[in-house]
C-alpha cells in the first residue's frame, strides 16, 4: 500500500483465483485499516467485454469511489486487461495494480500497459494505453492452480510458454534455445529455469515497451503470431478450455503459419521454420488451424487487425530465430499468405485494394535490421544515432515511397541483402493461386448443381 497510496481500493478478481486466495487477501488488507471493496467476475474471455466493464464501473460508482481510488487486478490476462481499461477511463484515469496469477499474464498481459475489451468484430479493439503503477508477480500462484485443477492449470501454463517462445523468436535467440533445450525441466516447473525464462521474457517486453510505449513501430513485433492467432481466436468464439482454444494456443498456431508466410516470402529458411515448429510441438501446443475454419473467414478477421493501415494487411515477419525482418509489422502480399494456408479449404476473392501489386516486392530495397539490440553486462543499453532508409513500393500505384527508420544502438546494424523471390516467380505463384481458387469455386458449383 505504500507503493500506491489511495483512500479506497477496488479489487477485481477472477472467481477461480478468489476461491483460492480471496479470503486471505481480504484478511491481509483489513489488517492495514484501508477501505477495500471487491467484485468477483466469471473466468474466461467472455468476461472481457463492454457489458462487464459497465457493471464494474456501476459497482464503483455505487460505492462512491472517485479519483483517489486504486484498482487491483487479481487474476489472469482477462482480469488484467479489463481492470486496466476500467482504471484508464474511470474518472478520466485512476492508478491500478497488476497481480497476475497465470504464466501468460505474467509474461505478457501484465507488462506494457495495453488494456482493452473484446468485441464481436475482434479481440482488444476497444481499449487504451494505461500503465500499471506496480506489477506483483509470485510464481507460487502457478502451484496453487496445479493442485486445484491440474488439467486447466497445465493448459494455461503451456499457453504462457507459447508467449515466451514468441519473445525468444523475435528478439533473443538464446532465450529460444533455452526453451528448446530445457523442455523437460520447464514442464516439470523447475523453479530456477522457470524463473530465468520468465525474468528474461518480462525484461525484453519491458525494454521494447520503453522504446515504443504506444506501438508506433517497434512494439508491434511483440504481436508476432497474433495476426493469425487473434483471427483464429475470434472465430473460435473466444471460449475457453474444453469449449475452444486459449489465447496462447491460438498464438502458437499463428506463429507456425506466420513462419510459413515468411518462408513463402523467401525471408525465412526452412530450417528455422522447422526449429520453431518442433519447439512449439515439444510443449504439446497446437500447430494447425481447426479443420472447420475457412480461409475467407480468417482473412476477414485479419483485415480488422489493429496493425493494419490504409486497408493493407500487416504481419510481423522474422527472418531468423531471434531476429525480425523489419523492426515493425510488415505489409504482406496475399498470395504468400495463401501459401501459408495451403492445407485449408477456402473460398475467397482477393480484392486488389487489399493486397500488394505483384511487382512491389521486386522493387523493395529493404535493409534487414537487427531488432535484437546488444545488451550490456548490467542489462542496460547505450545508444548512438543511426539512420536507415527503407524503400517500399506503393500499393496499387507505381509510386515509390521512402520511409525513414530511426533506431539507436551502440554498434552499427549489420545490413544484409534481402533474399526474395523473383518477380516472374511471384507472378507464377499469383496465377497458380488464382487458378486454384477458380477451380475450387467451379468444383463446388458443379457438386451443388449435380
Amino acid at each position: 500500500m505504500k507503493r500506491v497510496p489511495a483512500h479506497i481500493y477496488c479489487l477485481v478478481a477472477d472467481e477461480n483465483v478468489f476461491a483460492l486466495y480471496g479470503e486471505q487477501f481480504l484478511a491481509k488488507f483489513k489488517a492495514t485499516g484501508k477501505t477495500l471493496f471487491h467484485i468477483v467476475l466469471p473466468s474466461g474471455e467472455t468476461t472481457k467485454d463492454r457489458r462487464v466493464k459497465e457493471e464494474v464501473e456501476d459497482f464503483m460508482l455505487r460505492h462512491k469511489m472517485n479519483r483517489d481510488t486504486c484498482c487491483i487486478a487479481l487474476g489472469g490476462g482477462v482480469i488484467g486487461d479489463l481492470t486496466g481499461y476500467i482504471a484508464a477511463t474511470f474518472m478520466r484515469g485512476v492508478p491500478f495494480v497488476q497481480v497476475p496469477t497465470t504464466l501468460l499474464a505474467m509474461v505478457d498481459a501484465s507488462v506494457g500497459g495495453k488494456t482493452a475489451v473484446n468485441t464481436t468484430y475482434g479481440k482488444n479493439l476497444i481499449g487504451a494505453f494505461h500503465q500499471p503503477t506496480v506489477v506483483f508477480m509470485d510464481m507460487g500462484f502457478l502451484d496453487g492452480f496445479s493442485k486445484r485443477d491440474p488439467v486447466r492449470a497445465e493448459r494455461e501454463f503451456k499457453a504462457g510458454i507459447a508467449e515466451i517462445i514468441k519473445t525468444g523468436a523475435i528478439w533473443d535467440a538464446s532465450l529460444f534455445e533455452l526453451c528448446e533445450q530445457k523442455v523437460e525441466a520447464i514442464q516439470r516447473r523447475e523453479r530456477a529455469v522457470l524463473n530465468e525464462i520468465v525474468r528474461r521474457s518480462v525484461a525484453i517486453k519491458a525494454e521494447v515497451v520503453t522504446l515504443d510505449p504506444t506501438e508506433q513501430g517497434l512494439r508491434a513485433i511483440l504481436n508476432w503470431g497474433h495476426t493469425i492467432g487473434h483471427a483464429v481466436e475470434g472465430l473460435m468464439g473466444m471460449t475457453d478450455y474444453a469449449d475452444g482454444l486459449l489465447h496462447g494456443e491460438c498464438v502458437a498456431i499463428g506463429m507456425v503459419l506466420e513462419c510459413n508466410l515468411a518462408r513463402a516470402m523467401g525471408v525465412l529458411h526452412s530450417s528455422a521454420v522447422g526449429r520453431a515448429v518442433r519447439c512449439i510441438e515439444a510443449y504439446k501446443l497446437p500447430t494447425k488451424i481447426p479443420h472447420h475454419l475457412r480461409i475467407d473467414d480468417i482473412m476477414k478477421k485479419m483485415m480488422g487487425d489493429k496493425k493494419n493501415t490504409g486497408g493493407k494487411l500487416k504481419c510481423v515477419i522474422i527472418d531468423k530465430i531471434g531476429h525480425c525482418w523489419e523492426p515493425k509489422a510488415s505489409m504482406v502480399f496475399f498470395s504468400f499468405l495463401l501459401l501459408s494456408f495451403s492445407s485449408l479449404p477456402f473460398f475467397m476473392i482477393v480484392e486488389t485494394g487489399h493486397c500488394w501489386e505483384p511487382t512491389s516486392l521486386a522493387h523493395a530495397r529493404a535493409l534487414s535490421l537487427s531488432c535484437r539490440l546488444t545488451c550490456g553486462n548490467q542489462g542496460t543499453r547505450a545508444y548512438t544515432e543511426t539512420e536507415t532508409r527503407v524503400h517500399a513500393h506503393a500499393h496499387r500505384k507505381a509510386h515509390t515511397h521512402t520511409h525513414y527508420l530511426h533506431m539507436k544502438t551502440h554498434r552499427p546494424f549489420e545490413a544484409r541483402g534481402l533474399s526474395v523471390l523473383s518477380a516472374s516467380m511471384r507472378w507464377v505463384i499469383t496465377v497458380c493461386c488464382c487458378v486454384c481458387a477458380a477451380a475450387w469455386v467451379l468444383a463446388s458449383f458443379l457438386l451443388v448443381a449435380g
